[in-house]
């Protein structure tokens, strides 16, 4: 079975959580690339200077875990807030303007993904569904980095079952 096939196999809270767990342990990644760095690029179009968060990506985990563990229905204002925070550092590394480790840009993709799959866009561009590219983007980062082996990363998946 292919990854993007289980993935798509389990329940939207399933999915959820299984991301929140993926970048929970991908956090190392981005914290150790940031430790040290500004993270600041200037836009290639307008040639202003901008500065991206390092805390993002935590940011992002804890507001997916609180919507989870919520009785409340619906998108919160801080998930929309994430989500429009992405959208200029997303360009950014699009155009050339902002450049991160590959294990760094890995995680925060999927962190970027997940957002977007909580505020209901189903699917990308490519028609891949955002969750699952989330999920695959976390792995990715985590094998690479050495950060978990293969074998339990599939641990991992399978208690998500």
């Amino acid at each position: 079975m292919t990854l993007e096939n289980f993935v798509n196999g389990l329940s939207g809270d399933k999915r959820l959580r299984l991301t929140v767990k993926l970048l929970r342990n991908a956090i190392q990644i981005w914290d150790d690339y940031a430790e040290g760095k500004e993270f600041e690029y200037t836009d290639s179009v307008a040639g202003l200077k901008h500065t991206v968060r390092k805390d993002m990506i935590i940011n992002c985990v804890s507001a997916v875990e609180r919507y989870l563990n919520s009785e409340e229905n619906g998108i919160t204002e801080e998930i929309m807030h994430l989500k429009k925070e992405f959208v200029e550092p997303v360009t950014a590394l699009q155009d050339g303007d902002w450049n991160l480790s590959y294990s760094a840009l890995k995680t925060f993709y999927s962190a970027y993904n997940l957002v977007n799959a909580v505020t209901l866009k189903e699917e990308n561009v490519l028609g891949n569904s955002e969750i699952y590219v989330s999920i695959n983007h976390a792995i990715d980062a985590i094998e690479t980095s050495g950060l978990l082996t293969t074998e339990q990363i599939k641990q991992i998946l399978k208690e998500a079952e």
